[in-house]
């Protein structure tokens, strides 16, 4: 895991701190975008380089 992961858990638990011209209505698709960046980082570190 990395330490952007950890941190990102806490942004979005902590939002209206962290984003607070982000409304409450829009964290779901924040996280889920987190989720997807991350994920395609993952992903990408499989395939091995040349």
């Amino acid at each position: 895991m990395q330490p952007g992961m950890l941190l990102d858990i806490f942004s979005v638990v902590f939002h209206p701190a962290a984003f607070p011209s982000i409304p409450g209505e829009s964290i779901p698709t924040l996280a889920a975008w987190l989720l997807w960046a991350y994920s395609l980082i993952l992903i990408t570190g499989l395939f091995p380089r040349r």
